[in-house]
């Protein structure tokens, strides 16, 4: 991905995607594409939009600030590592149980418990000492989420001027 101005993806000896590497990983097409490109991959989930709440996996509520999501009634979700942050104080959060920490040197994988049935992998800067087991308040940066159709396929959901929320505000 660094060497190339453009790159093509591919499944299946079908195009997925084609476009300058960067748009591709910021802005990938469907949901292969998505969790081909980077890595970690892009963290993925079903949700039910209700008005203003995705209820993730149907189990855990996250909330927008607006008052309601313009959304098909189902949707997969998709955040990429580096979006999912601890957090600062005033934030809104959601709490979650790790269940994995990898310390790279340079940056730290915190693989976190977002649902009974799905984990997710956060990626910070530096190293970190948090323990498995460890209940945290996390963040996701809103303006980097990235919503699919049921079938998989981006949709054209403009979502940078919208706050989430969680369980609780510290």
């Amino acid at each position: 991905m660094t060497m190339a101005d453009r790159m093509m993806v591919l499944h299946e000896e079908i195009s997925q995607q084609i476009g300058v590497p960067l748009d591709v990983y910021n802005h990938p097409n469907n949901t292969f594409v998505a969790s081909f490109i980077g890595f970690p991959p892009m963290n993925l989930v079903e949700a039910k939009v209700s008005e203003n709440t995705l209820f993730l996996n149907y189990e855990r509520a996250i909330r927008f600030s607006n008052s309601s999501l313009l959304l098909p009634e189902q949707v997969i979700v998709g955040v990429r590592p580096e979006h999912i942050h601890l957090v600062p104080s005033q934030d809104e959060y959601f709490i979650a149980t790790v269940v994995n920490v990898e310390i790279l040197g340079t940056e730290t994988l915190v693989t976190f418990q977002l649902t009974k049935r799905t984990h997710w992998i956060a990626r910070w800067n530096g190293q970190w000492n948090i323990q498995v087991g460890e209940r945290i308040p996390l963040v996701i940066d809103e303006a980097n989420i990235v919503f699919f159709d049921d079938h998989g396929f981006r949709l054209p959901y403009p979502i940078s001027s919208h706050t989430m929320s969680g369980e609780g505000k510290r």
